[in-house]
């Protein structure tokens, strides 16, 4: 026979929830905790802020609630992380819907945007930008909402994914936080990194592609496990792999003048800026985050055009590869157009 348990204090759970976190080895122990209950309470929706949690911490915990949060917390104390327990996370103060289809957005992420952004504010229109590896879209979607704000028809948005999955999370973010904003539009592709596009068109690349080596997956936390390795893992011994082929390519598919914008990881700046040089690139800047790590790589293309490659154009201006097979959603903001055959191979990246 189970004997009931007595009832609680929001507080005691609280306190109970961050002793075990901090035994599991969660970094943030209290705020995992306090996430949790008010995930588990219904969130901002039902009126479960930070202070309501503070004013009522000597209230008995709701049942029901207490049973969602202890659900909650056996998935966190499995180190499985907090953003896929509770499905969202917060970027550039938005609410970005995630699972483990997609990488959990870093706030690293947002310097990418903040560079590109300050890029564009340089760029003449029109801005046609892609995001390679868009994953939960928190890239493209950002750019595509603050970039309204130069005005209608200045930007337009191709958000390249491999995983259908990937893109299918990166549409409903896009159609959720577009109700009522103006936003520039955005097109679906699946496709590999820059390979399906035309030569010369971009004014932009935006990329936070896999720059980790197995070694260092080999040392990171247990968290890292639960995301999808392909989001990771660059494919080589130095976790260069896959923005050494996203700056070879960049050159024919940017227009003159147009850059490359890409996060990096803690000590690649010397080699990435090497690898850039080496492309091409006239321009070549590494910004550091608010901590002073490399972070975000910046090469620009010189102002003199090259010959571009022959490829097949599709109906709507963007460009695809006649030999290259896959699935692609023109959707615009939530507005699915019928689907053309593209690639399959590709980064899923946030």
């Amino acid at each position: 026979m189970t004997l009931a348990r007595p009832p609680r204090r929001i507080a005691e759970v609280l306190a109970d929830a961050e002793r075990a976190l901090a035994e599991a080895g969660s970094e943030s122990p209290r705020l995992d905790a306090e996430v949790l209950f008010r995930h588990a309470a219904g969130g901002r929706a039902a009126g479960w802020d930070e202070a309501r949690l503070i004013v009522e911490s000597r209230v008995l915990a709701d049942a029901d609630v207490l049973a969602r949060f202890e659900a909650s917390l056996a998935r966190r104390l499995a180190r499985e992380p907090l953003a896929y327990v509770t499905g969202e996370r917060e970027f550039w103060s938005r609410s970005f819907r995630v699972d483990r289809r997609v990488l959990v957005p870093r706030p690293e992420t947002e310097d990418v945007v903040a560079a590109a952004l300050r890029v564009a504010a340089g760029l003449a229109p029109p801005l046609r930008v892609i995001d390679v590896g868009t994953g939960s879209g928190v890239i493209a979607v950002t750019l595509a909402l603050e970039l309204a704000a130069r005005g209608p028809g200045v930007a337009e948005i191709l958000a390249v994914d491999r995983s259908e999955g990937a893109l299918a999370v990166a549409r409903e973010n896009a159609g959720r936080l577009s109700t009522g904003a103006p936003h520039a539009p955005i097109a679906w592709l699946r496709g590999d990194l820059t390979t399906a596009i035309g030569g010369g068109r971009l004014a932009m690349i935006v990329a936070n592609p896999p720059y980790l080596a197995p070694a260092d997956l080999a040392a990171a936390g247990p968290e890292l496990g639960f995301e999808p390795p392909e989001a990771l893992l660059a494919g080589d011994s130095a976790g260069l792999g896959v923005l050494r082929k996203l700056l070879e390519d960049a050159q024919r598919v940017l227009r003159p003048e147009g850059v490359l914008v890409s996060e990096i990881g803690w000590g690649q700046g010397a080699k990435v800026a090497s690898l850039a040089a080496r492309a091409g690139f006239g321009e070549v800047e590494v910004a550091r985050d608010l901590a002073g790590r490399e972070r975000v790589l910046i090469a620009r293309r010189s102002a003199v055009s090259g010959a571009s490659s022959e490829v097949q154009r599709g109906e709507d201006g963007w460009t695809r590869s006649s030999f290259e097979e896959g699935a692609r959603s023109r959707a615009r903001f939530g507005s699915e157009a019928p689907r053309t055959p593209l690639s399959r191979s590709s980064s899923r990246r946030c």
